[in-house]
């Protein structure tokens, strides 16, 4: 292999390898499921660079971990879908980018462009991110010309990205709806407890319900009360 990019979960464990050859007919990439120990993409695939998408609510999304680590070399967040333009939306583990301010670096051609419009759509319609820009390639740049590219050509990337962005869409979803296949195939870790156990966690919704008139408001007015004060409540 000419080329190894390791892909870590949230919490640094490694998850996956890509390796990239070159043959006499071009550049080839095989995955490597650490977990099932085969040269298989994992199911679902896993976006690159997650503990620096976990620390940072704005995230460039580019084709190819070339593209990516290039800018995670110069302190811009970035990640990428495992094999680029051709890796399929449905397939990708997108929730790494929940609530996150997406924007998309397209390589310059047909392909790239294809590929920012669905994973623009897919993330609008779960209601992902929390915000989606894609970046529009000026007319002078080559045909495949990427973010790797501008890295090289000593570009100021903060700059560039500045004024070369397409309208942000802003995600409008007032309930997101998961299909079943979403949770099953959800590998995040699970949050700690603010209720142990597992009554109430980090972004849940927790329904406390019971006859008039038995004290439900009470009971919640002093278990608040007793949380903001930090201190134990019925044991």
């Amino acid at each position: 292999a000419t080329h190894k990019w390791d892909y870590l979960d949230a919490d640094g464990h490694l998850i996956a390898c890509v390796y990239r050859y070159e043959t006499e007919s071009g550049k080839v990439y095989r995955p490597w499921d650490v977990v099932a120990q085969k040269h298989k993409a994992p199911n679902p695939r896993p976006l690159f660079n997650q503990p620096g998408v976990k620390q940072d609510n704005h995230v460039v999304l580019v084709e190819g971990e070339k593209c990516a680590q290039a800018l995670i070399n110069i302190g811009i967040t970035a990640t990428t879908a495992m094999n680029g333009a051709n890796a399929p939306v449905d397939k990708t583990n997108w929730l790494s980018l929940k609530n996150k301010h997406v924007l998309i670096w397209p390589d310059n051609d047909e392909a790239g462009s294809n590929y920012a419009d669905a994973v623009s759509q897919y993330l609008s319609t779960k209601g992902i991110a929390a915000s989606i820009t894609t970046l529009e390639i000026p007319n002078d740049k080559p045909e495949k010309w990427d973010a790797a590219d501008a890295v090289d050509q000593g570009l100021n990337i903060r700059d560039f990205i500045a004024s070369h962005v397409k309208q942000e869409t802003l995600t409008k979803v007032d309930v997101p709806i998961y299909e079943v296949g979403d949770i099953l195939d959800d590998i995040t870790p699970m949050p700690d407890d603010l209720i142990m156990p597992r009554i109430l966690t980090p972004g849940s919704l927790l329904v406390f319900g019971g006859a008039p008139k038995v004290g439900k408001s009470d009971l919640l007015l002093s278990l608040l009360s007793h949380m903001a004060a930090g201190l134990p409540f019925l044991g």
